[in-house]
């Protein structure tokens, strides 16, 4: 994943941030490039009493872009956009202004997405996504 955070502000124990990136699907057909786009404000709270634990939840949108390859001729919209609800749950390990942090989450969809080459599907993006994000951030 590539992102940047544009924004985020701490009101302890609460943080709150407005970020965007992209996602790139490993190669699954040599006919279109699948590219995920997204947009999302977030917030999050951190239970330092039990062992720092941060619950995050966002809300924003995001678009699949498929481009085809060339020699092929798209038959409808190569992108399409939904609506995304996120919650996940991480644990930063902090070294002064460093922070490595592992987070476990959801992304949940407002509908199942895919790609279909000739009528059958390649690449499908269900409802409900199950992610794995570790982060590096410096304090500035």
């Amino acid at each position: 994943m590539v992102g940047r955070a544009l924004f985020e502000g701490h009101v302890a124990p609460w943080a709150f941030g407005l970020a965007f990136g992209a996602l790139a699907a490993p190669e699954q057909a040599s006919a279109f490039v699948p590219w995920e786009w997204h947009v999302a404000v977030s917030g999050a709270f951190e239970a330092k009493e039990l062992a720092g634990l941060v619950g995050r939840a966002s809300l924003g949108v995001s678009t699949l872009r498929a481009s085809p390859s060339s020699g092929l001729v798209a038959r409808s919209s190569t992108s399409l956009t939904r609506g995304a609800f996120g919650v996940g749950l991480a644990r930063p390990f902090r070294w002064g202004r460093l922070a490595v942090t592992p987070e476990l989450a959801l992304r949940i969809f407002t509908g199942r997405r895919e790609v279909a080459l000739d009528g059958t599907p390649r690449l499908a993006v269900p409802v409900v996504v199950p992610t794995g994000v570790v982060s590096v951030t410096y304090a500035l």
